[in-house]
């Protein structure tokens, strides 16, 4: 795929790194960033790598973009610490325009490697714990960090289905297509139990929990048909 002349938007950018390496490759990029040092961070090395980059001190909501106009939007370990990642990713969906492309990394929670030890603090179970408990257990009983920046962990389904409901088709991981096509990967007297949408939906949960990585790219792209029936609906 060219970037050259793509519309690239990168949700909490940090210090620009990712929005510089499009940049560089023809990508009219723009990057949110909230937090101000990171932002300030990312105004110097844009500066000094002499790339073209709309660097925005906002979060999502208050950043002022026009939906439909990105052609690649990237959420690169974000999803876990903003409020709720649900409103943000049905604002990512709105954002991108017909066949853009939404790019996410996010940890899994349930993978044993997360659960010994978590990818943010090092502790045993914090990804287990709901959020309320998770904060009062890092910051007071660990006193790990003066405040906990995680506050969900997206299951795969869950961002599976926002996107679907948003007009968007899945990608990736491969492991969640199968899972709408079970015909593919399972013996024929299996198939019709598959079909039934309860254990459907329970074998995306076990496959989020046991199948992925301890970290999982989540693709998907947004179609036209799926924008016309939002449009309808509404």
């Amino acid at each position: 795929m060219s970037l050259r002349g793509k519309r690239v938007l990168d949700v909490g950018c940090g210090s620009g790194g990712v929005c510089i390496a499009f940049a560089k490759r023809g990508a009219i990029c723009t990057g949110v960033e909230p937090g101000s040092q990171r932002y300030e961070w990312a105004i110097t090395r844009v500066r000094d790598h002499k790339v073209s980059v709309d660097l925005r001190h906002a979060s999502l909501e208050t950043a002022g973009l026009a939906k439909g106009s990105f052609d690649v939007i990237l959420a690169i370990d974000v999803l876990e610490h903003v409020d709720d990642y649900r409103e943000v990713t049905r604002q990512i969906c709105d954002l991108l325009a017909n066949g853009g492309i939404f790019l996410a990394t996010v940890p899994n929670a349930f993978h044993i490697q997360n659960i010994i030890s978590d990818n943010h603090f090092g502790l045993f179970g914090v990804s287990l714990l709901p959020r309320k408990l998770r904060a009062f257990y890092v910051v007071k009983v660990r006193k790990a960090a003066n405040t906990c920046c995680v506050t969900a962990f997206p299951p795969c389904h869950k961002l599976a289905g926002i996107c679907r409901s948003n007009g968007l088709e899945i990608l990736s991981p491969a492991v969640f297509r199968k899972l709408q096509h079970p015909e593919t990967f399972v013996r024929r007297h299996v198939r019709a139990l598959m079909r039934v949408p309860f254990l459907n939906a329970l074998a995306a949960r076990m496959a989020t929990w046991f199948m992925l990585p301890d970290g999982f790219v989540f693709a998907a792209r947004k179609t036209a048909n799926g924008s016309d029936r939002r449009e309808t609906a509404t």
